[in-house]
């Protein structure tokens, strides 16, 4: 921003990606990714908080093809930290269907992309994993409602987190079986 001039000085097309609703990386989304590979999963937060028009094609991509070398590289606390915010943001369910799409989830919640075909049982008419994310959407909405609406956000990502991964040992269970 010039405050001289009173303008936004935009060198890389930053407000037509906001008038054209595109989250994107700039130059090569490779590249990008390379610097630091946290930016794959803050795009996918991102994305679960502005909605899914607004994914650039390219950019799912490069975390795709990118999936396999990008949690093993960065530090645990730096993924939690991004994880929570997802749980904290308004559609945690989402982020974890993105998570999963471009391969991170297997790496990052292993337990959860292992309950995506496990049928949810007598219960349940959706898999465990459908089961999951519909309860961490659930659980995200109803902290929006009075007296949980002003807890500290860590404290909301716990209870979301707490029913995101409430079935998770159903999977090995059924091996059992």
């Amino acid at each position: 921003y010039d405050p001289f001039e009173g303008a936004v000085l935009d060198y890389v097309g930053g407000l037509e990606d906001l008038d054209a609703k595109k989250l994107r990386f700039i130059g090569d989304p490779h590249d990008r990714l390379a610097e630091d590979r946290l930016r794959a999963i803050r795009y996918v937060r991102f994305l679960g908080a502005l909605g899914e028009e607004w994914s650039d094609t390219e950019s799912m991509d490069a975390i795709r093809d990118m999936s396999s070398d990008i949690v093993p590289k960065l530090a645990w606390e730096r993924i939690a930290e991004e994880v929570l915010r997802m749980l904290e943001g308004p559609r945690p369910d989402v982020c974890m269907n993105h998570l999963r799409e471009v391969g991170l989830l297997k790496d990052i919640l292993p337990e959860l992309e292992a309950a995506y075909d496990v049928p949810g049982g007598g219960h349940h008419a959706e898999t465990v994993y459908e089961h999951s994310l519909l309860c961490a959407r659930r659980a995200r909405e109803f902290l929006d409602n009075p007296p949980y609406q002003n807890r500290h956000p860590s404290r909301r990502a716990v209870f979301v987190l707490a029913c995101l991964i409430h079935d998770l040992g159903k999977p090995s269970a059924a091996r059992l079986i």
